[in-house]
């Protein structure tokens, strides 16, 4: 099992990140930014718009929208969101931020650990394919949005430690030790509130069952939580914020690409030479002026 961390990039890179992405945020506005903050192998990331083709990555990259992050057995991520949220991809997983709107901040401190709620008004949508995800988030904004998406139901966050598993044949295990989740089954109407202390299980087909926490899943809960407070806490503001700006370009320059994909391909034929254009003889002498 080998770990890697993102205190070391930024002791050691961030400042030539810091340079080449200062003026992103002018590309466009509106990008939150999901930073890998750590990774334990075995662990595999994949492009979702190409084929689900592997990708390198590193602590210290950005976790595009819509790449999915797979865990094998012993694996786990840890992923630090602009809006002070933190997220830990445990083992046997697969999820995916599939959006992520920020609205850009003026910085409330030197650091994440400085954030007492979240700095501006996002809204965050993840799908969970499998596995389990372990949650803190800051208290949201009353604009913003936190979804967690399953095959049999989506939980809405608003500011909260949690715990959220998902398996397709033995359903839903969702456990909440801080503040309030809001969890509506798929072709419900309404959200059930579960409460701190509380928690929630939902079987394929079955209608949710209310039950307390379990006791061995709230002491993984704040074990991972502490873990990831102190990974990233030191971490500065203006990283995230240059961050959300690296997002935002990366995203203008995915839609645009899908905007002129013909375009671009006319181009490149327009840029050919003519196939049967001879090859000109050497030393061939000028035609007389006429």
């Amino acid at each position: 099992m080998r770990m890697k961390t993102f205190r070391g990039f930024l002791a050691v890179i961030a400042p030539l990140f810091l340079l080449c992405v200062t003026n992103a945020q002018n590309e466009e506005s509106g990008a939150g930014a999901v930073i890998l903050a750590e990774v334990v192998d075995p662990v595999v990331f994949r492009d979702g718009e190409e084929g689900g083709e592997e990708k390198k990555m590193i602590p210290g990259m950005l976790l595009p929208e819509g790449y999915w992050v797979e865990t094998g057995q012993g694996g786990n991520v840890l992923l630090l969101l602009s809006n002070g949220t933190v997220v830990t991809i445990t083992e046997n997983s697969k999820m995916s931020v599939d959006s992520f709107d920020q609205e850009s901040f003026e910085s409330p401190g030197e650091s994440v650990e400085d954030f007492q709620e979240e700095p501006s008004s996002s809204n965050v949508l993840v799908d969970l394919e499998f596995g389990s995800l372990v949650v803190q988030t800051k208290k949201l904004n009353k604009k913003s949005n936190f979804d967690i998406s399953t095959p049999l139901g989506v939980a809405g966050i608003r500011g909260t430690e949690f715990k959220m598993g998902f398996d397709p044949e033995t359903g839903i295990q969702l456990d909440v030790t801080e503040s309030t989740v809001a969890f509506t089954p798929r072709g419900a109407n309404r959200a059930m509130a579960v409460r701190a202390g509380r928690g929630l299980s939902l079987a394929p087909g079955r209608i949710p069952i209310a039950r307390p926490v379990f006791p061995p899943t709230e002491v993984e809960i704040k074990a991972f939580n502490g873990r990831a407070r102190r990974s990233v806490g030191k971490t500065p503001v203006s990283y995230v914020k240059r961050s959300m700006g690296e997002a935002s370009r990366t995203r203008f320059m995915k839609k645009r690409n899908r905007r002129e994909p013909s375009r671009s391909r006319e181009e490149n034929r327009r840029n050919e030479p003519p196939a049967d254009l001879p090859d000109p003889e050497p030393n061939e002498p000028l035609p007389p002026a006429p």
